[in-house]
């Protein structure tokens, strides 16, 4: 496989390769429910977290659970957002991997508010 260069000759490298990078985009509405962020991966799939950010729309502060399997499965973050407009970002230099392949990825609000928003971008690996 030949190298990538710019036009000075200098080596060019990339983290993932964009047909291996998912994105999603939610909003949970008064609502305690864990719910779908990221469908699961194909057999043997892993999705590793690369960058979530969130936003609080109501007018009451929320903590955020965010899991990478269904049903009560083993919180990997877990966010408070301030009331009206309170937000966070997270991204990994290096991906918070899935523990295991072809999970989903949900999130769970600690109380019913107005609306949390949640955009999230994974990387997949075999």
């Amino acid at each position: 496989m030949p190298f990538l260069t710019d036009p000075q000759g200098r080596l060019i490298t990339v983290d993932s390769t964009r047909s291996k990078v998912i994105t999603a985009n939610i909003a949970i509405t008064s609502s305690t429910a864990e719910t779908d962020l990221l469908a699961a991966g194909a057999t043997g799939i892993f999705r590793d977290l690369s960058s979530i950010c969130l936003s609080n729309k109501s007018a009451s502060e929320v903590t955020v659970t965010i899991r990478d399997a269904t049903t009560g499965g083993a919180a990997k973050l877990v966010i408070h957002l301030a009331a009206s407009g309170g937000g966070a970002v997270r991204n990994y230099a290096i991906p918070k991997p899935q523990a295991t392949a072809a999970n989903k990825w949900t999130a769970q609000c600690s109380a019913s508010v107005d609306s949390v928003y949640i955009e999230g971008v994974w990387v997949e690996r075999p």
